[in-house]
C-alpha cells in the first residue's frame, strides 16, 4: 500500500532555525519524477526580513537524517549491556552512511544518554508513547506464553498424580511431593504474572479508539525502523501514513535544530539534547 501524502508536513512545528533562533515554516517542494513531493523548510525571520542567512532544508537530507537516528537509538537501547562502552555507544547511534560527515556527538547529551541506559531502566522515555505501544503488544505476547506454560504445567500436574496413583511402576511419596511442589510453585507463579498482566490490559481498555489506534500505529512504527538496518526515508514514507510518523516525532521530540541544511541538536521531551559535530568541509 502506498500513502498520498496530501501535503502532509512532517516536520512541520518541530524546526528551529540555527542561526537567530526563528521557527522555520514549511512549504511544499516541486514533483519528483515518481511523483513525490517532498517539504522544504525555511527560516521564518529569513522569509520575512530576509536578514538570517541560514539555508533551507528538505524532506530528502532532513528524513533520512532523522528516523535513520531514531532508528539507531531504539536497536542501541535494547540493545545496550552493563559492558558496553561510551564509545560504542557513540559509533552505534551513529551507524550508517547517512551519518558519515558527522565527526562525534557532544559529550553532554551523550553522557547523559549513556547514565540512562546504565541505569538500568527498561525503557527509553524518549521514545514516549512509541514505547508503551510496544510495551502493550509485549503484554499481549507474554500473556499467551503464559497461558501457553500454564497449561503445560497444569497437564504436567495431571500426569504427575497418574503416575504416583495408577502407575505399575510405584513412585515413591516423597519423589511425588517435591515433583508436585516444583511445579504447584511455577503454576503459582505464572497464575501471578497472568493476573498483573491481564490487569494492565484491562487499564489499556479506557483508551479512546484514537489513542488505541496511535499506540498500535505507533508499535507498528517503531517496529519497522528497529527491523531496518537502514531506513530509506522515501520508500519508508510513502508506504506508512505520513501523519503517523508526524504525531510519533511530535510525541517525542520538542525540537530539531537546523543549520545550513544539517541538523546540528534534537531536543527530546524529557529533556535530554543529543548535539552533533560536523567534519569541516575546508
Amino acid at each position: 500500500m502506498t500513502y498520498q501524502r496530501k501535503n502532509t508536513h512532517i516536520f512541520a512545528g518541530l524546526l528551529r532555525c540555527g542561526c537567530c533562533g526563528s521557527s522555520m515554516a514549511s512549504t511544499i517542494d516541486r514533483e519528483r519524477s515518481d511523483g513525490w513531493r517532498p517539504s522544504i523548510y525555511m527560516c521564518t525571520r529569513r522569509r520575512r526580513f530576509n536578514d538570517c542567512q541560514n539555508k533551507y532544508v528538505s524532506d530528502i537530507t532532513l528524513g533520512p537524517f532523522i528516523l535513520n537516528f531514531i532508528a539507531n537509538m531504539i536497536r542501541v537501547s535494547n540493545s545496550f549491556g552493563k559492558s558496553t562502552s561510551i564509545e560504542t555507544l557513540e559509533k552505534k547511534l551513529l551507524r550508517g552512511d547517512v551519518f558519515s560527515n558527522v565527526d562525534h556527538i557532544e559529550r553532554p547529551g551523550l553522557e547523559e544518554l549513556y547514565a540512562h541506559l546504565r541505569s538500568g531502566f527498561d525503557e527509553m522515555s524518549f521514545e514516549s508513547t512509541g514505547v508503551q505501544a510496544a510495551e502493550s503488544a509485549s503484554q499481549i505476547q507474554e500473556r499467551d506464553l503464559l497461558l501457553a506454560e500454564k497449561r503445560k504445567l497444569e497437564r504436567a500436574l495431571n500426569r504427575l498424580r497418574s503416575l504416583y496413583l495408577y502407575s505399575e511402576d510405584e513412585m515413591p511419596e516423597k519423589d511425588y511431593i517435591v515433583e508436585r511442589k516444583q511445579l504447584t510453585d511455577r503454576l503459582g507463579e505464572v497464575d501471578a504474572r497472568l493476573e498483573e498482566v491481564e490487569k494492565l490490559a484491562v487499564d489499556s481498555l479506557t483508551l479512546s479508539d484514537e489513542e488505541f489506534m496511535a499506540k498500535a500505529s505507533y508499535f507498528i512504527l517503531t517496529q519497522q525502523l528497529q527491523d531496518k538496518r537502514y531506513v530509506n526515508y522515501e520508500r519508508f514514507i510513502r508506504k506508512i501514513d505520513p501523519q503517523i510518523v508526524k504525531d510519533f516525532l511530535n510525541s517525542i521530540v520538542t525540537n530539531f535544530c537546523i543549520k545550513d541544511g544539517l541538523t546540528t541538536s534534537i531536543l527530546f521531551k524529557n529533556g535530554l539534547e543529543i548535539q552533533f559535530s560536523y567534519k569541516s568541509t575546508e
